[in-house]
């Protein structure tokens, strides 16, 4: 705000006096959500050449708004989905390969810089051993534009998180940056 108490903009390289709707446009830019995909992998089976897994998902909000009308859809390949929990509906059909989508219509996901909302809960057979497992997602929500993610997983991920997991570790895998956590 310049001292007269008025917002400018420059103009062909004028200083021009904003009109109010592009100030309250410029000041809704900076309060938007920021979802971020959370799985906490667990219940790791290896047995016979069989690899089975579950994925709980979280929702966090670390943006500075809150989340409204939030949906979240994913595909997933080489595996098989054993069974679902929580708020989740099978796309398959619709699809053609395992797919579920999520959909908080009356809720809301509040911003915070470390809590995190369980959406549900997903196990899973791979199918393949020998090929990666992976998983295609989109998360939307109102005054946030769509991010899409993967999280690619092998086997042999899998065998050795089991053996720290089976010592007490907890994974905490973040799509958007492909790392790995211990809480």
């Amino acid at each position: 705000m310049a001292p007269d108490h008025r917002y400018y903009k420059r103009l062909n390289f004028r200083r021009v006096p904003m009109e109010h709707y592009e100030v309250e446009d410029m000041f809704g830019k900076r309060r938007k959500p920021r979802l971020t995909l959370l799985c906490d992998l667990k219940d790791i089976s290896i047995g016979n050449g069989s690899y089975k897994f579950t994925l709980q998902f979280y929702l966090a909000n670390r943006g500075k708004a809150i989340a409204k009308y939030v949906a979240f859809t994913a595909s997933f390949f080489n595996v098989s989905i054993i069974s679902t929990t929580g708020h989740f509906e099978r796309l398959d059909s619709l699809r053609g390969i395992p797919s579920i989508q999520y959909n908080m219509i009356l809720g809301v996901i509040h911003p915070h810089p470390i809590s995190r909302v369980y959406i549900g809960e997903i196990s899973f057979s791979v199918k393949d051993g020998n090929q990666p497992i992976r998983m295609e997602y989109e998360i939307e929500a109102e005054d946030m534009m769509p991010i899409e993610g993967k999280l690619n997983l092998s086997v042999q991920d899998l065998i050795t998180m089991k053996s720290y997991i089976d010592k007490g570790a907890k994974f905490t895998l973040t799509p958007e940056e492909q790392v790995l956590t211990f809480p």
